[in-house]
């Protein structure tokens, strides 16, 4: 893709569409040419932090 190198996709699944969305998703860019990372955040991990907390952690890696 022009000005993209990477794809970061964040999903919380519980019964496996959000999953099987962001392989499809994931597999897409792919074929345009950018690196994907799907990252699965558990239910407890969004409830359990605030908004700070999660920019904070994500910022770090």
């Amino acid at each position: 893709m022009d000005n993209w190198e990477s794809l970061y996709i964040y999903f919380i699944s519980g019964t496996g569409n959000a999953r099987a969305s962001s392989e499809w998703i994931a597999d897409e860019a792919g074929k345009k040419g950018l690196k994907t990372c799907k990252i699965s955040c558990p239910v407890y991990f969004t409830y359990s932090i605030t908004l700070l907390e999660k920019i904070q952690i994500f910022e770090k890696q």
